[in-house]
């Protein structure tokens, strides 16, 4: 069976690739070029320009019909997700000025009258939801990002636990699930703020001044370097298994390792999942058989199905995470040598697995090294990698205490000064004892 499985995969992408020959597509493309600079020579090469047109038309549209419906499907499969975990919520698509993009956002608002979890297909552009300020004096709202290849729904079991009295808002990366697909820069540090500052420009839009901002993995990294370069919007960081902390080790790969690692760096991480098709659910089901547990719903195969379709899109924001990673998956510019410049003021929780593939090592280094900044560790041990699924009710617990224990030690004097907290264009803010190391 897995043998007659595998060949309908080749088949399917063997159907497609036959369909698009970029040989035959190149025959095409060179008579039109003939066509176009001899028109009049003969009625045949009129013919061919205009079928190549039509070619070129045919194929564009079928690219765009396809592109919409993979995104009708990744919204409804979202919306019973969020149905299934019995959380009420609003979605909208917030425009930010990157290349005239969107950042897809759902939001859990307690004062709200429930409403049924959209399933809103709106072009882009078009709102969803209703933009308003989402900040008091004495609330602030808790903004949730996800890791690599995920969207907004991977927090449905989290966002109504964590809170019953803050609004809390969970997006999409930009380059990931339901937001835009702009291209980013090829180089790693450009990339990564232009992710950074495409945040920041939401917050503005949504009328945020200060966040508890809680990041998985990737997320974390992103979450960040943001807070190293907003600290002032900071209420308090939460960092669950974040990726790209620790510095890469040297290791010794045999010649056949290191063939298969550099052919591997060749391609986007989840080439694989986009080639395979219709199989693509099957493939991450066959890799995370844990998450129908972790995720129940009508359709016990709807999470699978979410992953496919969140990366089953343009992977502009995958291609940008690529750029930042380096062999073996380590980040090129880790963290352990930034957070050193992260304002004392700004309270950071660690929330690590004990079963997972990243270390909690970095965090007890950097605890260590800055006895003067707000540093907690907390290690859930039965969890792995996917924290708030895997211990839920932990994890869900302890993010309430953070933001619950927050309200109550807000006294505590956390100043920035030289620094409004009304927006500003200006950005370069000097703070009292920032750390220029």
């Amino acid at each position: 069976m897995a043998a007659q499985g595998t060949r309908k995969v080749a088949a399917y992408f063997m159907r497609g690739v036959a369909v698009t020959s970029a040989a035959s597509v190149a025959a095409i493309m060179t008579k039109m070029d003939l066509a176009r600079d001899h028109p009049g020579e003969n009625d045949a090469n009129a013919e061919l320009h205009h079928q190549g047109l039509q070619f070129k038309e045919t194929a564009a549209a079928k690219c765009r019909s396809l592109w919409r419906s993979s995104l009708d499907k990744l919204a409804e499969v979202e919306a019973r997700l969020f149905a299934s975990a019995g959380v009420q919520t609003r979605s909208s698509f917030v425009p930010i000025s990157f290349q005239n993009s969107q950042i897809y956002t759902v939001t859990l608002d307690p004062t709200e009258a429930p409403t049924t979890p959209s399933t809103s297909t709106a072009p882009l552009g078009q709102l969803t939801g209703t933009l308003a300020s989402t900040d008091s004096t004495a609330e602030h709202p808790v903004v949730l990002v996800h890791g690599f290849g995920a969207g907004s729904a991977i927090w449905c079991a989290n966002m109504a636990a964590i809170t019953t009295r803050h609004i809390v808002h969970a997006i999409d990366l930009l380059g990931f699930g339901r937001s835009s697909r702009p291209k980013f820069s090829a180089k790693p540090e450009e990339a990564e703020q232009q992710m950074v500052d495409a945040i920041e420009e939401w917050r503005k839009q949504m009328g945020i001044q200060k966040m508890y901002l809680v990041g998985h993995s990737f997320g974390g990294y992103l979450s960040t370097s943001y807070a190293l370069k907003y600290p002032e919007r900071i209420e308090h960081l939460v960092l669950v298994d974040p990726w790209g902390y620790a510095e890469a080790e040297e290791r010794q790969l045999s010649r056949r390792l290191t063939l298969i690692v550099g052919i591997i760096s060749l391609f986007n991480p989840l080439t694989t999942l986009r080639v395979s098709g219709p199989f693509g659910p099957k493939l991450v089901k066959k890799a995370r058989p844990d998450l129908g547990v972790r995720y129940p719903s009508e359709n016990p195969d709807d999470i699978y199905e979410y992953i496919y379709r969140c990366n089953s899109q343009s992977p502009t924001g995958e291609t940008a995470f690529k750029s930042m990673m380096a062999k073996l998956g380590w980040a090129k510019n880790p963290m352990l040598h930034r957070f050193p410049d992260m304002h004392e003021a700004v309270p950071v929780t660690f929330i690590h697995g004990g079963q997972s593939w990243i270390s909690a090592d970095p965090a007890y280094a950097l605890k260590d090294q800055l006895p003067n900044n707000k540093i907690n560790i907390h290690i859930l041990e039965n969890a792995h990698h996917h924290v708030y699924a895997d211990a839920r009710d932990e994890f869900n617990e302890l993010v309430r205490r953070i933001i619950s224990g927050e309200r109550a030690n807000s006294s505590e004097p956390r100043t920035f000064d030289d620094c409004s907290l009304a927006d500003s264009e200006t950005t370069d803010y000097v703070y009292a004892n920032h750390k220029t190391n």
